[in-house]
């Protein structure tokens, strides 16, 4: 049982006493313009070093260093007191972009505001927020349990947003000290999910004697605070925006490079080779429909999930509902998604209906690894440190459609229930797949 004495009580008592302390401490550090590639703002970038080297030791980090690089220096920090445990080597940068055009921004970049309980400055994402969280958490631990749980070295540069010029030199002279069990890069935007991750249920399938895939996997919606950079051009992600899942998956998967077919070329001659898959996350505001379904050539389920799970902040358990019925209609000549309906019923006996109606599709047979070729996929090696790229003309349909296997289509969803959300379908329909009418491997939609 937990009580006021324990770690965690007394852990959350110091986050609140100490919450409008931290928040002022990090409004400070966004306050410095440390725009790591203009001139001009040398000195700023400095300050922003010399901020946070006072930061970690006040956290109670040791052997505080801002060492210097030949340009904006790097900041390195350690707590390596946690005998037998793993080290970690933890980075992030201090410097920021710069902030034009400034007539788009709604405040002045370097005079950080909360609105709606989030912090909005220029860095408050990328990378400042991150080597916060690092900083607070670390400080947090310190104060409560007088120890970290690992061996801690952190490493803060200043000019990730102006080529890390600096950073192999150093990291390379220093060596000896950087030495960890595991490394984090800490320069990602921030994904806030709009509910807890939803555990699937394991994948699992054997072709005679032999594992296939082996598979548990967790899922989650929400929205993304960062930035995209395309062809030149940056893009701010906000949360008003930006939404969207995510997932981590663990386990056997059927990856990689390609195997002598062995007894299993026995299915594909006798046309019991296929697979359908279709996995739905689909998020409201009041919390997520989830939705998934594998099957063999036949039909025959291998795993299948239809749930809701509510927000945070909202009441209610997470609610199952039975087997989902996908009904979907392929493009003529593809097997590409040009609509589908999905069916729940609850324990009620009530139906859920779901429309997906496409908007784009992203072919994930086309360079991403998912989909086995002779050139390029997850598990090759191509060489130390190779680096490759792949150019895919997608102007017509007809080009695309070799490609339409493993497809992120992203949907307008509508629900029975009158609301509207837009999202990914994921799907994929491979080989024979006597439920669709497709008796052929290579057989398309009529």
């Amino acid at each position: 049982m937990t009580g006021p004495s324990t770690p965690d009580a007394a852990l959350e008592s110091y986050l609140v006493s100490t919450q409008e302390r931290r928040l002022g401490r990090y409004l400070d550090f966004l306050r410095i313009p440390s725009i790591s590639t203009l001139p001009e703002h040398a000195a700023d970038c400095r300050a922003a070093a010399e901020w946070l080297a006072a930061a970690l030791e006040i956290a109670g980090l040791e052997h505080v260093e801002v060492s210097e690089t030949g340009g904006h220096p790097i900041v390195y920090a350690d707590w390596l007191r946690a005998e037998g445990a793993p080290t970690v080597v933890a980075y992030g940068h201090y410097d920021v972009q710069p902030v034009d055009p400034l007539d788009e921004w709604t405040a002045p970049p370097f005079e950080p505001t909360v609105v709606d309980g989030r912090v909005r400055a220029r860095g408050a994402s990328d990378d400042k927020g991150n080597v916060a969280i690092l900083l607070q958490a670390a400080e947090a631990l310190l104060a409560t349990r007088s120890a970290l749980p690992v061996n801690l070295r952190f490493v803060f540069e200043g000019e990730e947003e102006s080529s890390s010029e600096h950073l192999e030199p150093w990291l390379v002279a220093n060596r000896e000290r950087l030495a960890g069990d595991v490394a984090i890069v800490s320069d990602v935007g921030f994904f806030d999910g709009n509910v807890p991750a939803l555990e699937e249920p394991k994948t699992f399938q054997r072709n005679r004697a032999r594992i296939t895939s082996d598979v548990s996997r967790y899922a989650q919606v929400g929205s993304y605070t960062g930035h995209v950079t395309v062809a030149g051009q940056r893009y701010d992600v906000t949360p008003d925006k930006w939404k969207g899942a995510r997932d981590r998956s663990w386990g056997v998967r059927p990856v990689g490079e390609r195997e002598a077919p062995g007894i299993a070329i026995e299915d594909l001659m006798s046309g019991k080779h296929g697979f359908c898959h279709h996995w739905i996350p689909l998020q409201l505001d009041r919390g997520m429909y989830k939705v998934m379904w594998d099957a063999d050539y036949s039909g025959r389920v291998i795993v299948e999930e239809a749930a809701f799970a509510p927000a945070y902040g909202q009441k209610g358990e997470i609610q199952h509902f039975g087997t989902p019925k996908i009904e979907p209609v392929f493009l003529s000549g593809t097997r590409e998604l040009k609509s589908a309906r999905t069916t729940m019923t609850d324990a009620s006996g009530k139906d859920l209906v779901i429309t997906s109606t496409p908007l784009r599709t992203v072919y994930l047979a086309a360079g991403t690894g998912y989909i086995p070729s002779d050139d390029w996929g997850h598990g090759h090696y191509k060489g130390k440190l190779v680096v490759q790229g792949m150019e895919f003309d997608m102007s017509s349909q007809e080009k695309r459609t070799p490609f339409a296997i493993l497809n992120e289509t992203l949907c307008r969803f509508d629900l029975s229930t009158g609301e509207v959300a837009y999202g990914m379908h994921e799907n994929m329909c491979l080989g024979v797949f006597q439920p669709y009418g497709f008796e052929k491997g290579d057989q398309m939609a009529p």
